[in-house]
């Protein structure tokens, strides 16, 4: 268990020098991205001021998009289910309006949650240049000595 916490605070911890780059900062957002899905391209930090793609990762993290969908898709359904069921002997016109105002707010919830997916997958050309443009900008920073 040591040596695994040693590994993870190597991994995520920046280097000890004085010149800390954009990508170090950004690797661990990336890799939080990427588990969710919505980092659609693997990317490999080659240089302090620029990332390169791996073109052929899209159809592995474009499946964990889908299977992260299918996963919010089923709870969905599973937990509207479950609410119907309880609030079915209620005759009260309070608690089914608020049935369906929650049921409502839950399907809102989905719909952003797909249309975010969609518009990583869509716009994963202009991540990449925001992520190069943003680590050049970085380096041209003068050095803040604290």
């Amino acid at each position: 268990m040591k040596n695994m916490l040693s590994r993870l605070r190597k991994y995520f911890m920046p280097q000890t020098e004085d010149e800390v780059t954009l990508l170090e900062i950004f690797k661990p957002l990336y890799m939080l991205l990427s588990v969710l899905g919505l980092f659609p391209y693997s990317v490999k930090f080659k240089t302090k001021h620029a990332c390169i793609l791996i073109y052929r990762s899209i159809y592995l993290n474009c499946l964990c998009a889908v299977t992260i969908n299918m996963i919010l898709i089923a709870f969905l359904a599973l937990h509207v289910r479950r609410i119907v069921l309880m609030t079915e002997g209620s005759s009260l016109t309070d608690a089914i309006m608020t049935q369906i105002n929650y049921i409502t707010e839950l399907f809102t919830l989905l719909v952003v949650c797909i249309v975010a997916y969609y518009s990583a997958f869509r716009n994963r050309y202009k991540y990449i240049n925001m992520l190069n443009t943003l680590s050049s900008a970085w380096l041209e920073l003068p050095v803040n000595s604290v």
